[in-house]
């Protein structure tokens, strides 16, 4: 008969000891100095660094004709330089169209402020006649015209500045497309012992591909239609304003307006509210159709992250890397969602980016549905 063994006793959780809260406050507290040592350095090294993830981002968008032409049997030099040049190409045409529309701006920018002021004291003279009790210097001061049309030409000039970059971004884009072949195969060495990282680094980079591409064909369209918009209403720099919708269409959200407001002012200008309201009311229609609606279809869901989301790294990234940040802000914050969410220790981070689902929305949408 086997001796009976008194019961084991119960286990006591033990409380994390006074070095573990340490620890864990010290890890903290590292983690917040790295940040802000990064991000300080982000900012004082932009020159370089903007450069160099405008030609990563131009490589991905460029990787897929370039992969098409090699399937097709061409060598990976002849695809590599046949891509390139097309790049060069579109940019000497775009150049060729732009022509000195940005200068000529610049230089015209005076005359406009005078014209809005000059407006705007006709419109504050007659404020006494309604019962309004706002002098023409405080109107002036509240609607300061030069803040409007200098921020347009101190970003077209930012923009020119940005293009003598050309060059140095083709040269990092074609090394980087040269290496793109043999890229996989090292990630694939990285993270061996990790097979959902490399799906999650597959499903990233088809994503952001897949964005860039939809974005850049939605934002093509939406300034080709505003230039021919412009050009039918007689306004001045019609294909300059196609240009910067071109480009502010990649910020989201608050893109497309921004680039709706000097045309409506330069309309004003020459030709009185009636034309003004027609090319406000011109840029509804294109960002309606081709933002709202085509867009939101061939995306989908779209980019994995919630609307406050978005708009905070439009500051953010506009404060780190300047003009070029907004339009970079969502692939970088895409980027640093996936780095992330790779990580147990910080994936509830990358969750938080993600846009909010409501369980309860989804029973009420079911409950009609049935």
């Amino acid at each position: 008969m086997s001796e009976l063994q008194p019961p084991a006793p119960p286990r006591v959780p033990t409380e994390p000891s006074r070095d573990d809260d340490r620890d864990s406050y010290l890890r903290a507290v590292l983690t917040v100095i790295a940040v802000i040592l990064v991000v300080a350095a982000l900012k004082m090294a932009q020159s370089i660094i903007v450069p160099v993830i405008v030609a990563v981002y131009l490589a991905i968008f460029a990787a897929r004709p370039m992969l098409r032409l090699q399937r097709r049997g061409v060598g990976p030099l002849p695809a590599v330089a046949l891509v390139v040049l097309g790049m060069i190409i579109l940019m000497g045409l775009a150049g060729w169209a732009l022509g000195g529309s940005i200068n000529a701006f610049v230089n015209e920018v005076p005359a406009y402020e005078d014209r809005i002021r000059a407006m705007l004291a006709d419109i504050g003279h007659r404020f006494p006649q309604l019962g309004i009790s706002v002098s023409v210097e405080e109107l002036l001061q509240r609607f300061d015209p030069s803040s409007v049309m200098g921020l347009v030409g101190g970003m077209l000039v930012g923009l020119q500045k940005a293009l003598a970059n050309t060059f140095l971004v083709l040269f990092m884009m074609i090394f980087i497309l040269l290496e793109s072949s043999t890229f996989p195969i090292k990630v694939r060495k990285i993270v061996s012992a990790s097979e959902p990282a490399l799906q999650s680094f597959t499903v990233f980079a088809d994503n952001l591909n897949r964005y860039l591409v939809i974005k850049t064909a939605m934002s093509l369209l939406t300034g080709v239609f505003v230039a021919i918009w412009l050009a039918i209403l007689g306004i001045d720099f019609a294909v300059m304003w196609g240009f910067v919708a071109f480009l502010l269409n990649y910020i989201p959200a608050i893109g497309s307006a921004l680039a709706s407001v000097p045309p409506i002012l330069l309309a004003l200008v020459q030709f009185g509210p009636g034309k003004a309201i027609l090319v406000a009311i011109g840029y509804m229609v294109v960002n309606s159709v081709f933002g709202n609606l085509l867009e939101t279809r061939f995306m989908g869901r779209g980019l994995g992250m919630s609307a406050l989301v978005v708009f905070l790294s439009l500051v953010f990234w506009a404060w780190v890397f300047g003009p070029v940040g907004m339009l970079l802000a969502v692939p970088l914050t895409m980027t640093m969602k996936l780095a992330l969410q790779s990580s147990p220790r910080s994936a509830w981070v990358g969750t938080l980016l993600e846009p909010g689902t409501s369980d309860e929305g989804s029973t009420s949408d079911d409950d009609q549905a049935a």
